[in-house]
């Protein structure tokens, strides 16, 4: 195979062969063509916030995506309690709330021990294992993925699937791991879920999170 090796190369096209086009850099550098951006960065909030009673995230409503990500930076709480998630109808924009509206489970490793468990009939859905720190020495990560909120009918929940690890309240050293289904009665699609606490008063803080969203093909 040849190669070509030079220090600066001005054009826009780059073809694998006369006829196709396999990509284009714009002036800018971004890159448009039906191998680019498989992976796309849909918002990146480096603010965050303190202080707040619940963060809410917004779901793309676009079908060509598989699954979405939301890396959730530096996160933790006023209290030394659990953390739980809710998910928005697109239909009205209102939140399920009914008991039996969502299924969870869990498991966590810390280094004060172990454990797990689960729910099939709640209201709200846990998203946490082990109660989340409650200073800023004390944050954690968050990794959720997004499926099936696009998806309506029979069987086709929408799915949270998340990942923590940092510190806990004590402090401890924490990696855990669980899920989250949507599952009232009647399923529509979902633009949006929230985290909020799950004690009285408690409010959440994070310095920023990247939303991602995972083509199909």
């Amino acid at each position: 195979m040849s190669r070509l090796i030079v220090s600066n190369i001005e054009t826009q096209n780059i073809k694998f062969d006369s006829d196709t086009t396999a990509f284009t850099v714009g002036s800018d550098g971004s890159i448009t063509g039906t191998g680019a951006h498989k992976t796309v960065i849909l918002a990146n909030n480096t603010t965050g916030g303190t202080g707040l009673t619940e963060i809410a995230f917004d779901l793309s409503m676009d079908t060509s995506y598989a699954f979405q990500r939301f890396v959730i930076e530096n996160l933790y709480s006023s209290l030394q309690n659990d953390m739980y998630v809710r998910t928005r109808k697109a239909s009205n924009d209102t939140y399920y709330t009914s008991s039996n509206e969502y299924a969870w489970a869990y498991r966590y490793v810390t280094s004060g021990g172990t454990g797990g468990s689960g729910n099939n009939g709640a209201d709200y859905g846990r998203i946490c294992g082990h109660g989340i720190g409650n200073a800023d020495t004390e944050t954690g990560n968050w990794i959720i993925d997004v499926y099936n909120n696009t998806a309506s009918g029979t069987g086709k929940y929408t799915l949270l699937k998340w990942q923590r690890f940092g510190w806990h309240s004590t402090p401890h050293a924490v990696n855990e791991d669980g899920h989250v289904i949507e599952r009232p009665t009647s399923i529509s699609t979902t633009n949006q879920f929230k985290l909020y606490g799950g004690g009285g008063g408690q409010t959440l803080s994070y310095s920023g999170y990247v939303h991602y969203g995972f083509k199909r093909s």
